[in-house]
């Protein structure tokens, strides 16, 4: 993370979590299920450090643990509310329909890193000092900008 950029490593691990979850939704046997299971882990692992790292960088000390937090509880809010949509269409679709889904949103996400995440590395890592920004701010530092002096 520290070398690439949680930007990078992040989408790559992503890409990780497709091929697992396309294999999950069309395995034919446990052994299938649990090694496309073992992808999907991999690909998800870099969910919870890339941000951490990207706060680091991005934010000044002071603001460390309010955007760990709020992480935290938008990735607890969504395990939340995901729960009860799919339980609905699961017997209308099946359970694999809904991996296909997961798929695409995660394709999503992708391309919604790429757009409106900060360009890692313009900047210094050891001073946190910010040399310029690709698109603007970012949406992580639209949610925070009234910390950044903005």
């Amino acid at each position: 993370l520290d070398n690439y950029g949680p930007k990078k490593i992040v989408s790559a691990f992503l890409l990780i979590a497709i091929i697992g979850t396309l294999s999950f939704a069309a395995a034919q046997n446990f052994s299938g299920l649990l090694v496309s299971r073992v992808l999907i882990g991999i690909g998800v692992s870099a969910c919870l450090m890339g941000p951490l790292t990207g706060y680091r960088i991005w934010f000044k000390d002071k603001y460390q643990q309010r955007s760990n937090s709020w992480m935290l509880m938008v990735a607890s809010l969504g395990f939340v509310f995901s729960t009860l949509p799919v339980q609905i269409l699961l017997p209308f679709f099946g359970w694999r329909y809904i991996f296909f889904t997961i798929a695409g949103l995660i394709v999503i996400c992708i391309f919604l890193l790429f757009t409106w995440v900060i360009n890692a590395f313009m900047f210094e890592c050891s001073t946190r000092f910010f040399v310029g920004f690709q698109r603007g701010f970012g949406l992580a530092a639209m949610l925070f900008r009234s910390h950044l002096g903005k």
